[in-house]
């Protein structure tokens, strides 16, 4: 039986659009995704993503933590 292949980790932190200058629209939410299902990340953040929202991605709770201080997520 053939298994589905998880998908390849994403990156630390992902912008769903990036504003050039002051006079852009107002960034999309921060939100942090804290997951170690490669499956549920994947379908998950490309969801949040397609929806606008910018996403920071943890694989276990100490790298939660440690994002939530370092980025401030909404």
């Amino acid at each position: 039986r053939l298994r589905p292949r998880p998908p390849a980790p994403l990156p630390a932190v992902q912008k769903a659009s990036s504003p050039d200058s002051a006079n852009s629209a107002v960034e999309s939410p921060l939100i942090l995704l804290a997951e170690d299902n490669a499956m549920n990340v994947a379908t998950v953040s490309s969801f949040l993503i397609a929806s606008g929202y910018r996403l920071i991605y943890a694989q276990n709770g100490q790298e939660a933590i440690e994002l939530t201080q370092a980025q401030t997520p909404d």
